[in-house]
C-alpha cells in the first residue's frame, strides 16, 4: 500500500518537475522601465560564462578563464545537447499531458 503511494506521488512529482521545466517563466518589463527607469543591457552569451567562470573562480575553479576557451564552450557541442535533452522533455511532457 505505502509502496503504491510512494510510486504515485513520485510520478505526480516527476509530472510537476517536468511542467515547471516547459512552463515559461518570463515577464514583462514595461513596469519597471516606466516606473523605475529600468534598462537592461544586452550581453552576449559568452559574456555571461565568462562573468559565471570569474564568479566561480574564487571557488577554485578547474577550468582556465581564457576567451577562446568560453568560446569554445558556447559552440555545438554544448548547446545541442541541451537542445536535444529540451527536445525530448517538451515531447514527454506533450504526452504524458495528452493521455
Amino acid at each position: 500500500m505505502l509502496e503504491r503511494l510512494h510510486k504515485m506521488i513520485r510520478v505526480f512529482h516527476l509530472l510537476l518537475q517536468i511542467r515547471n521545466i516547459t512552463v515559461s517563466h518570463t515577464f514583462k518589463i514595461d513596469k519597471a522601465r516606466g516606473e523605475l527607469g529600468y534598462s537592461p543591457k544586452l550581453y552576449s552569451l559568452a559574456d555571461s560564462v565568462e562573468h559565471y567562470l570569474k564568479s566561480r573562480q574564487s571557488r577554485a575553479s578547474p577550468l582556465p578563464l581564457n576567451r577562446s576557451s568560453i568560446r569554445q564552450l558556447t559552440q555545438w557541442d554544448v548547446l545541442l545537447p541541451l537542445m536535444g535533452l529540451s527536445l525530448v522533455l517538451l515531447i514527454f511532457y506533450g504526452i504524458l499531458s495528452w493521455s
